[in-house]
């Protein structure tokens, strides 16, 4: 944040390095840092080779509002829902009409109690779509880099509503708007869609490769 105010409101040859020196000697700015190391134990997710392979699920609040977000690990594409309350019925109503539409192989989730409920794990595994089992994860003992993949999402959609707030005080538009302009980013839809990609084989319907243009 420090780094991206400076360097909004001045120009200066040669400062990165001088940036990073005073960042790394603050003791204040390390204990606040969003990169500061954890003390619980990471874990490297296998990477995901096609759309729908893997998600990663967790619940943010924004202005007292509960919202669920989603995000896709190979294409980064973003899905976003109102919780009507923080239960595990809320959290299928949202799911129903994404799982029914793409089937997820895994699902990964943090130690949130509504996510780890006998109910939604039951329901996850009844979802069969293409012979595809869904399964739930659970992340290591919870800390932002354990399912850092949806938590840097929710970090991104935050500010993005932040920022359409200043325009607008209707949180739906904001919260529309965000996700809208997330998945116009670094072609998160086109990726998720399997747009400008080919099927590697002819029985591996949900696989893709992409294709250099």
């Amino acid at each position: 944040m420090m780094k991206e105010e400076m360097s909004e409101k001045y120009v200066c040859m040669g400062s990165g390095p001088v940036f990073n020196q005073i960042y790394a000697e603050c003791k204040v700015c390390q204990s606040n840092s969003r990169n500061k190391p954890s003390k619980a134990k990471s874990y490297r997710w296998f990477q995901a080779e096609y759309p729908r392979h893997r998600g990663h699920l967790d619940i943010m609040m924004y202005d007292e509002i509960r919202i669920l977000v989603l995000v896709d690990a190979f294409s980064n594409y973003l899905w976003a829902w109102k919780l009507k309350a923080k239960s595990t019925k809320s959290v299928i109503e949202c799911l129903n009409g994404i799982f029914m539409q793409h089937s997820f192989q895994y699902i990964v989730v943090n130690n949130e109690p509504t996510l780890n409920s006998t109910e939604l794990v039951n329901w996850l595994n009844r979802k069969r779509i293409s012979n595809i089992v869904t399964t739930k994860l659970n992340s290591p003992i919870y800390h932002s880099e354990s399912n850092g993949l949806v938590e840097r999402h929710i970090g991104i959609l935050r500010r993005k509503m932040d920022k359409f707030k200043s325009i607008s005080s209707n949180i739906n538009e904001c919260f529309v708007s965000g996700v809208a302009v997330i998945n116009a980013l670094k072609k998160r839809a086109q990726r998720f869609y399997a747009l400008g990609f080919r099927k590697p084989r002819p029985h591996e319907e949900t696989r893709y490769q992409l294709v250099n243009k």
